[in-house]
């Protein structure tokens, strides 16, 4: 089972992300504070981080920075109500970043999960199993 580190300071957001994501198949862990998540990280394995980029005390950008130097190689997904342009992303320097606006679409967050696009960030991404074909 795919293990999500999601880290999200709204309470509502983040119950349910964790709810959306828990039904999708994953094991979530849910976090308020990036200062948690570099603490949970530590102490277990996660295979995805989701984070707001927005947050008190450790913002999601320093974290992705601090998480990507640690792991270089676990795909991070960052999240905004703002918006961020392909450039401001590729400046991050972290090749396993993928960004998603909020609010967001709940299929694009579950697509960008699936294995192939978190392998790959400039990979088209598909659409969830679910997901009903466009006419």
């Amino acid at each position: 089972m795919t293990r999500v580190l999601l880290v999200e300071d709204d309470d509502n957001e983040r119950f349910t992300l964790t709810r959306v994501l828990e039904r999708a198949g994953y094991e979530v862990e849910a976090l308020p504070r990036g200062a948690e998540a570099l603490n949970a990280l530590a102490a277990t394995r996660c295979d995805v981080m989701i984070t707001d980029l927005m947050m008190p005390g450790v913002d999601g950008l320093s974290l992705a920075r601090r998480v990507h130097e640690r792991h270089p190689e676990l795909p991070i997904v960052l999240t905004s109500a703002f918006p961020m342009c392909r450039a401001q992303l590729d400046r991050l320097d972290i090749a396993t970043a993928h960004f998603l606006a909020k609010p967001l679409d709940l299929d694009r967050l579950l697509a960008v999960l699936q294995p192939a696009a978190l392998a790959d960030p400039t990979a088209p991404r598909r659409p969830p199993l679910d997901a009903t074909p466009p006419r």
